[in-house]
């Protein structure tokens, strides 16, 4: 009897054990949320590599010292004057902070440069005498110290405005001779000249650390006088002197590849 009783309760279970399971609550499992981009943002250092080509805008003037008259020597003279373009290439390093879409920024970047102006010519004066004039400035490398101010109209793209102090190496030199080897004039100097500088450019983010930019820069390194001493035969000019007069300002246009740390 016992084990008949035994025998009904196992096959009740085993009847009732499905319709049991079937009342318990079902367990679901979620489905995993999609992967989500990380946000870029231009905050950080960098540093890089910019190359480009520049072309110089300045001026050349001559002062006699004993008469303190100062000409212009393309304009006055009539000399031929070129402006020499060339290429430029540097390195440079800075920081961005972004607020909302706005980015501020600091760089610094050193270059190496090759532009010049030079006035060659012969001149004749009033009497009808003769003579040479050579005059030449030449930039050789420049550094800028600047800030940076941009707006992000897309996540990756930075539309910015820049300026701030320049510094560069100008080398001039001059030559003043009459057709007759009688009267001369010579000098040359080598100046770090100091001056400011203003531009704009485009940057954009190829990846979370590599950007590309496009940039345009003014920069005037202001003007430097450079003495010229008489070396002529003529004891009665010993003591005269010129002074070579040079503004120095020139244009920068360059491409840049900068990693973002």
């Amino acid at each position: 009897m016992r084990a008949l009783r035994t025998s009904i309760s196992i096959l009740a279970l085993a009847i009732a054990g499905p319709a049991l399971a079937a009342d318990l609550p079902s367990r679901h499992v979620a489905p995993a949320a999609p992967a989500v981009a990380p946000i870029f943002t231009w905050t950080g250092f960098y540093a890089g590599v910019n190359i480009g080509g520049a072309w110089e805008h300045g001026s050349l003037h001559v002062r006699d010292e004993d008469t303190l008259q100062s000409i212009n020597l393309g304009a006055a003279l009539g000399l031929r004057e070129s402006d020499s373009g060339g290429f430029t290439g540097g390195a440079q390093i800075g920081y961005n902070y972004q607020i909302g879409q706005f980015v501020l920024g600091a760089e610094a970047d050193f270059n190496y440069i090759n532009v010049n102006r030079r006035i060659a010519g012969t001149v004749v004066d009033h009497e009808g005498d003769g003579g040479s004039v050579f005059a030449k400035a030449t930039v050789n490398w420049y550094g800028t110290v600047r800030a940076r101010l941009g707006f992000t109209p897309t996540e990756r793209l930075l539309v910015y405005a820049t300026g701030g102090l320049a510094y560069g190496q100008v080398k001039h030199r001059m030559s003043v001779a009459d057709d007759i080897g009688e009267d001369s004039w010579a000098g040359r100097g080598n100046h770090t000249q100091w001056g400011w500088t203003l531009g704009a450019g485009l940057e954009y983010a190829i990846t979370n650390n590599l950007t590309l930019r496009g940039e345009y820069l003014y920069v005037d390194l202001g003007d430097k006088n450079t003495r010229l001493g008489y070396t002529g035969t003529d004891a009665a000019l010993a003591g005269d002197t010129l002074t070579l007069k040079s503004d120095t300002q020139f244009s920068v246009v360059r491409a840049g590849l900068n990693y973002k740390f």
